[in-house]
């Protein structure tokens, strides 16, 4: 079975959304709160990350693989780049395998085959047996995003701002998560697992 994990090696020092836009967004005209409104910011660009599979900003990532699967699913989009797929051959040693060994697929869920008349090179068994890396992300500017992503960002954040405990006395529904998360489906990459 492949197990599989990867990180965000090089993130964006910009933001998704700006201070100034969630201050507008939720009627703030203090700028007291701005370094909270910075850290929400943040919080929602990586939990709409991590629900829709999209990466928001352009930045950089490593998958890591214990071993080649027939196919190699890429955990973010938009693809902007496939930089390397390196492995650990069976004497141990790092190798850069030749991308006329491979076809990428560049859709919305971008994945990774092996060439037609080719397969996989073998591997030494480890969690990190193959490392993939390469760059995801709508564009550098928070403009560069779709601008439905980007409120649903700014509606997340204003959420957040005005709801800080996690329990609210005297309310009887509260609609407002299920509101992000119908805005976030329209941007969700549902999932397809390869072996």
């Amino acid at each position: 079975m492949t197990r599989t994990f990867f990180e965000k090696t090089t993130a964006s020092a910009a933001y998704p959304v700006t201070v100034s836009d969630c201050k507008t967004q939720s009627r703030i005209v203090s700028s007291a709160d701005d370094t909270y409104l910075q850290a929400l910011i943040r919080t929602a660009e990586q939990y709409a990350e991590s629900y829709t599979g999209r990466a928001l900003l352009t930045s950089t990532y490593k998958l890591y693989l214990n071993q080649f699967p027939s196919t190699i699913v890429v955990p973010r989009s938009p693809l902007v780049a496939l930089t390397s797929i390196k492995y650990n051959d069976n004497d141990g040693a790092e190798q850069t395998l030749d991308a006329s060994k491979y076809t990428l697929h560049k859709l919305e869920r971008p994945f990774i085959v092996p060439a037609y008349g080719e397969n996989w090179p073998a591997t030494r068994s480890g969690m990190q047996a193959v490392t993939v890396e390469f760059t995801a992300g709508y564009g550098a500017a928070a403009s560069d995003i779709p601008e439905g992503f980007r409120q649903a960002l700014l509606f997340h954040v204003a959420h957040l701002y005005e709801n800080r405990e996690p329990d609210l006395i005297g309310t009887i529904i509260s609609s407002i998560p299920n509101t992000l998360t119908a805005l976030l489906n329209h941007w969700r990459i549902w999932e397809y697992h390869g072996e």
